[in-house]
């Protein structure tokens, strides 16, 4: 019989450990798994459970999850790759998070080499959340063989840096009016079509969470612009730009899935507009500016905030 007393003790909240474990020992399946668990491995998953209430309520609900805990981490690929249901596909996505969590509480990776494997995670479901919505029955035979558009990730996925409570910024580019044999207005409201199924299906919240938000405000003319512009049209958006944070934004890009050729032409075009012959003053006028709006926002909070405070997620 194990004593838990010093593992509960050395958590981060004692009070709530107590509470929470003893619910968890009344599982015979978690109770047996805990009984043989390294002393590191014990007080890794102790701690998890005392602060963090969704992985409590999570492993309450999926006890064979418990199976995860220690495991070296690799994303599953072989498994993704047989999952067609919505509802397990969350279940993989919230098991590959706790084996990654885990490897951060372990303490023998790099801040970065988390980041990664978060990042990976996230492009993985994009694309398979993609492909499931293509292979709906309502879709014509062009969508359900592949995806006729590209996806770009921006932000924090598109440098590989997603966090653990980070949205998704994603952008989509079609293909040009002469580059589609057939009716091309019925393929671009298609894909329209497409990236709303997508977007709903992604941020759909049940008992076992949700993807990820997706914030589509990076787009050419953000929220009042079209989901989807060919490469032609965002070339011209672009050309026209004269806003620093955009061309910031873009610094931050990569393909993520869809059609890559698509892509790849994309960012060969919008170099001249990213990295400019010369940065100006006008330039590093308006970075400032950014940043000392930044400041301005923090300072009206009045305290300390993870995402805007110094030294948070934007600084």
């Amino acid at each position: 019989m194990v004593d838990y007393g010093s593992y509960i003790e050395n958590s981060p909240d004692p009070e709530s450990a107590t509470i929470r474990l003893e619910n968890l020992l009344k599982d015979d399946f978690i109770r047996r798994h805990l009984d043989k668990m390294s002393d590191i491995n014990l007080q890794i998953f102790i701690n998890l459970v005392s602060y963090s209430n969704f992985i409590y309520r999570f492993i309450c609900r999926h006890p064979d999850f418990i199976k995860s805990a220690g495991k070296s981490y690799a994303l599953d690929c072989s498994k993704l790759e047989l999952i067609s249901d919505l509802d397990k596909l969350r279940l993989f996505k919230y098991e590959e998070l706790f084996k990654i969590t885990w490897l951060d509480l372990l303490g023998k990776f790099s801040y970065k080499v988390i980041l990664d494997r978060l990042s990976i995670l996230a492009d993985s479901l994009v694309i398979k959340v993609m492909q499931i919505v293509s292979m709906g029955k309502d879709y014509p035979t062009y969508q359900r063989l592949s995806l006729p558009f590209c996806i770009f990730a921006m932000g924090k996925l598109g440098a590989n840096e997603l966090n653990y409570s980070s949205d998704i910024d994603l952008i989509f580019v079609c293909k040009d009016t002469d580059e589609y044999e057939g009716d091309y207005l019925a393929y671009q409201a298609g894909v329209i079509d497409h990236i709303r199924k997508f977007n709903k299906i992604m941020q759909e919240a049940t008992e076992d969470g949700f993807f990820y938000r997706v914030d589509l405000k990076l787009r050419p003319w953000g929220r009042s612009g079209p989901l989807v512009l060919s490469v032609d049209e965002t070339e011209h958006y672009y050309e026209a730009s004269t806003e620093a944070w955009e061309r910031f934004a873009w610094l931050r890009a990569r393909i993520v899935g869809g059609d890559r050729e698509l892509g790849e032409d994309l960012l060969q075009r919008l170099q001249p507009f990213i990295y400019l012959r010369s940065l100006s003053s006008d330039d590093l006028r308006r970075f400032i500016q950014i940043k000392n709006d930044m400041s301005k926002n923090r300072q009206k909070t009045g305290n300390w905030n993870v995402k805007l405070g110094a030294g948070g997620i934007r600084d």
